[in-house]
């Protein structure tokens, strides 16, 4: 997989460039957006984990030698006495390999999501201290950006398990967004209000509960008839994201009645 091919950036982009186009991508084909593709989230999450980590991406952008070529072969190699004779004294091949990313989940609140916030994230890893293993803890802070959504991950460098040889791994931070009564679509927010018949004929008004606190007043005055598949939809009051604003869609849930024959009549008669 070319993960540079995958974020749709250049060989040569940097760090923000590839943040920056990460977010984008990530926003597009996030699985709960219409449309999103769940493989294309997972490809540019793995291709984000490496391209983000200066030694990651420095180790990918390495080309690979194979030391048969480099020896011209086995014949290359005689006196060598598996890497150790006298044809190279002292002469060592060694490759320090970061240990594998830990991975934690942090959940936070819709609010949080739509204006961002710095979070503390409490770190157990494995250090190796004078040839002893011990457990460590660390409590790191990670900037969330407004805009964020679940399954979105953050990393942190070199805040992870420590191997043998020193080299300190990465925190993979899995983000949640807590449930809420308002649903996110992408960067639209919707909302699901059950009316009854008569003031889906006849009018209703309502507390829409929103973010950071705000109630919203919804009036539809009588004469307006609201059908099963209206919606409301309110511009400029979704998620924000990169200079991105979604909307806020307002659907309805109309409950209809048990109506008695005479009832059904009736109404068959003014219609």
């Amino acid at each position: 997989m070319d993960y540079y091919a995958v974020l749709g950036v250049p060989k040569n982009a940097s760090q923000d460039q590839i943040k920056k186009q990460y977010r984008k991508l990530s926003l597009e084909c996030h699985p709960d957006r219409p449309g999103g593709n769940a493989n294309k989230f997972k490809d540019l999450n793995e291709a984000y984990e490496t391209l983000s980590d200066t030694n990651k991406r420095a180790q990918y952008d390495s080309p690979q030698i194979d030391l048969m070529d480099l020896f011209g072969g086995m014949g290359g190699m005689g006196g060598m006495g598996g890497m150790g004779g006298a044809g190279f004294p002292g002469f060592i091949f060694q490759h320090i390999m970061k240990p594998p990313p830990l991975t934690m989940t942090v959940t936070i609140t819709l609010d949080q999501a739509y204006t961002g916030c710095k979070i503390p994230v409490k770190i157990e890893r494995w250090i190796h201290r004078n040839h002893i293993k011990e457990l460590e803890q660390e409590t790191c802070y990670i900037d969330i950006p407004p805009g964020i959504d679940s399954n979105e991950c953050m990393l942190l460098m070199n805040k992870g398990h420590m191997g043998p040889d020193g080299a300190m791994g990465d925190v993979r931070v899995l983000i949640q967004v807590a449930p809420h009564t308002l649903i996110r679509k992408g960067l639209d927010l919707c909302y699901t209000q059950t009316i009854t018949l008569k003031e889906a004929l006849c009018g209703f008004s309502f507390e829409l509960s929103y973010l950071q606190g705000k109630t919203y007043k919804i009036q539809n005055a009588k004469g307006n008839l609201i059908h099963p598949t209206y919606q409301k939809v309110i511009p400029g009051m979704g998620m924000k994201r990169e200079g991105q604003v979604g909307q806020l869609i307002i659907g309805f849930d109309i409950q209809f009645p048990t109506l008695t024959v005479e009832v059904i009549d009736s109404i068959e008669k003014l219609l």
